[in-house]
């Protein structure tokens, strides 16, 4: 992969060497929402923040009604027609086609 390897965020956020994953994992889904990631997918979002899923049109294919939903509160997304779905992390993997660790590697290069 180009680019810089994972931050891992481990010094800014003392970490043990053990939990080095799960750090990050947390740390990224705490700091890239759903909503972030969707709107670097060209989405069109709703303003209200609301805690209900809300439906739009499917940034991942084309799509003239609303075929998916996301949710604020819970950082979650759900297509209904090509099935992608899950929080910011299983999206990119799924949209992307890679690995978590190029996941979570993707997402703080183009995100954070």
């Amino acid at each position: 992969m180009m680019g810089r390897e994972l931050p891992w965020y481990v010094e800014e956020l003392g970490s043990n060497g053990a939990s080095k994953q799960n750090l990050s994992i947390d740390y990224i889904k705490r700091t890239v929402g759903i909503r972030t990631l969707l709107a670097h997918y060209g989405a069109t979002l709703p303003k209200d923040r609301s805690s209900v899923w809300q439906s739009i049109p499917c940034p991942f294919h084309a799509d003239k009604h609303p075929s998916a939903s996301f949710n604020d509160k819970f950082g979650q997304f759900n297509c209904f027609v090509c099935d992608i779905k899950g929080d910011v992390i299983d999206v990119v993997q799924q949209h992307e086609g890679l690995t978590i660790k190029e996941s979570l590697t993707w997402i703080s290069q183009t995100l954070l």
